[in-house]
């Protein structure tokens, strides 16, 4: 037997090689060294490529069995699919075909999404039921009131109060800039006779600006919700408590909560013990 051949038999009785694939008929490199005894003393073998491996290449081609080397354990483990191997395989040989194939996937799948998509809608209507209908009659006979509502609510200072003149002019301004906010329909004043008793504490400490804008939820910009907080800074300069609500305010968008955060770490510290590599742990 010559040295080449004894070496690659011991080698594959041992388990000392790595990353053997299963069929050596093609030239690649072997990344590992052999430390191997022999009768006559230590020896010591490094084999550059697959070619040299011919004379017993048969050894992995056994019909009945087929194995995948991991190189972390330098063991030679069953495949539970060959189909799945030689994908992974073809894969690793074709890395940048893989790549730019899935960059294209997803630069088509997301020009799909955003160009034949509508949008996430905010509404959710029942047709034929009663408060569906009374909100169709409320948006037919006054259509200014069946809008998306904010507020704003105006906490005096202390040793103050809502009521006196004080806080009645800058209340009274403030409203008035309210209104000229483009995407605004109306602003009432606590002031008003007509919501007044609802609209003041009973202890005259806090006081209530009801707005209605136009068009819906999904029509509120950002940019809206700027300008109506960017109203309340005399009145934040003054001393007041300011703070602003509603329908117009509410945060629909998605929430990353505490579960999901700690979902994500666990899956993280499973995939890292799994492929024992923090590039293949945090690949998508």
């Amino acid at each position: 037997m010559s040295a080449t051949s004894e070496v690659i038999a011991r080698a594959h009785v041992t388990h000392f090689f790595m990353n053997i694939p299963r069929c050596l008929n093609r030239p690649s490199r072997v990344k590992g060294r052999l430390n191997l005894t022999r009768a006559g003393g230590p020896w010591q073998g490094s084999l550059r490529n697959y070619s040299e491996l011919t004379p017993v290449s048969c050894l992995c081609r056994d019909e009945h069995r087929r194995y995948i080397a991991a190189s972390d354990t330098k063991t030679y483990r069953e495949a539970m699919s060959t189909f799945l191997y030689e994908l992974g395989r073809w894969s690793f040989r074709h890395h940048t075909r893989v790549i730019v194939a899935w960059f294209v996937i997803v630069l088509v799948g997301a020009g799909a999404a955003a160009g034949l998509g509508d949008g996430t809608r905010n509404q959710f209507d029942i047709p034929g039921t009663e408060a569906n209908d009374a909100f169709a009659g409320l948006a037919r006979t006054f259509p200014e009131l069946s809008g998306v509502t904010a507020y704003v609510v105006v906490a005096a200072p202390e040793g103050s109060s809502m009521t006196s003149a004080t806080s009645r002019r800058l209340v009274e301004q403030t409203v008035e800039r309210i209104d000229d906010v483009k995407g605004v329909g109306s602003a009432t004043s606590p002031y008003d006779e007509m919501v007044r008793s609802i609209a003041i504490s009973p202890d005259e400490k806090a006081a209530q600006v009801q707005v209605q804008l136009e068009g819906k939820l999904e029509d509120v910009t950002p940019r809206i919700k700027s300008d109506l907080q960017g109203t309340a800074e005399p009145l934040e300069k003054a001393g007041y408590d300011v703070a602003f609500g509603g329908d117009a305010f509410t945060n629909m968008g998605p929430r990353l909560s505490i579960t999901e955060i700690i979902g994500v770490i666990v899956a993280f510290i499973v995939l890292y013990r799994m492929f024992r590599s923090l590039r293949t742990a945090v690949m998508p």
